[in-house]
């Protein structure tokens, strides 16, 4: 997506989320230019001059009606989609994040690091699981504790969880935020890179859920985040390695979901989907020049990792598509061929 594109999509939704298609001004305006009495709506259509004359003012209303009902719908639907995405369930958990725990995956720099800082700053307890060394500004710092950890051994994993709980309590939240990139096509990945970044990128998220999901499920209480992309949405070349790791990063938190739901029946187990477009972050380095030159629209890591924290905090599960202008990527695969080959070209052309 170009940076021109971005904004464009970004002000269209923000427009239409918050006057166009918002109840609560249109309710109002079609209340005073049809049922308001008549001195009141007299003094109105007065405000408004020319743009009322017969003709206007009627189609200005029908214009309004349609508002108003689809703004109704979009509320009904956005109601709907938190009931689903709770799991039909109306139970709230009590979240004291002073007491909380939250294991992060890659929480030695890039978007972990920030969302690290974020849950600090309210308070949680941070383990941060990472081959990296740990920040020095993370060092002796009385909430984060640190492991270093290969997160593609599941032996490795399972016994830095009993370490964790062991030394500082059950964790309740895991961020699966860990991730690799190349730039390599599918005849030049050799398959040591290929075993690895599918180790890391997905099945690793295997691992930590096996590890500390069990608890949570007994506490009828815990939140999964996982961390995918844009990238799961499309697939573009030189990146097909990623993208493919991605999009079983959404499988992996749908059937999750799914699981929670009907095999455990715990759905207090939040779960939150993340897709981020292209981000600042060392993963990008591969490809940042080819992006800046072509345009593309380039997220700062601090908008990512804020929104993750304040999914988290909020306390409900979610699928968060950053930015939210991109929100149409998710629908791609239900477009015209056409179409989808226009926005895969538009995007592989930029990193080739």
């Amino acid at each position: 997506m170009s940076i021109a594109a971005a904004r464009t999509g970004t002000w269209i939704t923000s427009a239409a989320k918050n006057i166009i298609l918002n109840p609560v001004l249109t309710g109002p305006l079609l209340w005073l230019l049809t049922k308001a009495p008549v001195g009141y709506r007299s003094s109105f259509i007065d405000i408004l001059g020319p743009l009322m004359n017969t003709a206007n003012s009627t189609r200005f209303v029908n214009h309004l009606k349609i508002a108003f009902a689809l703004g109704i719908i979009r509320g009904l639907n956005w109601a709907f989609n938190l009931w689903a995405l709770a799991k039909w369930s109306t139970k709230k958990t009590n979240w004291v994040w002073n007491e909380e725990i939250a294991i992060v995956t890659g929480g030695c720099r890039g978007i972990g690091m920030l969302i690290v800082d974020g849950l600090v700053t309210r308070g949680v307890k941070v383990v941060i699981l990472d081959v990296s060394d740990l920040p020095a500004r993370f060092q002796s710092h009385k909430q984060i504790m640190y492991f270093q950890c290969d997160i593609t051994k599941e032996s490795t994993v399972m016994e830095v969880a009993m370490n964790v709980k062991d030394s500082l309590g059950t964790p309740t939240v895991l961020v699966n935020n860990a991730g690799i990139c190349g730039n390599k096509t599918i005849l030049d990945t050799s398959e040591e890179y290929l075993h690895r970044i599918f180790d890391v990128n997905i099945l690793a998220h295997f691992y930590t859920v096996k590890a500390f999901l069990p608890d949570m499920l007994k506490a009828r209480k815990g939140h999964i985040v996982t961390i995918a992309s844009g990238a799961g949405f499309i697939t573009v070349a030189n990146m097909v390695d990623y993208c493919a790791t991605k999009a079983a990063a959404l499988s992996f938190h749908e059937g999750l979901g799914q699981e929670l739901k009907h095999r455990y029946c715990v759905p207090e187990v939040l779960t939150t989907c993340v897709h981020p477009h292209w981000t600042k972050t060392p993963m990008l380095n591969a490809f940042e020049d080819s992006l800046i030159a072509t345009k593309q629209f380039i997220l700062k890591p601090e908008t990512t990792a804020d929104a993750v924290v304040k999914q988290i905090i909020s306390g409900k599960s979610g699928q968060l598509i950053i930015p939210e202008a991109f929100s149409l990527a998710s629908a791609l695969r239900g477009l015209p061929h056409w179409l989808q080959e226009g926005f895969r070209d538009s995007l592989g052309k930029s990193v080739v």
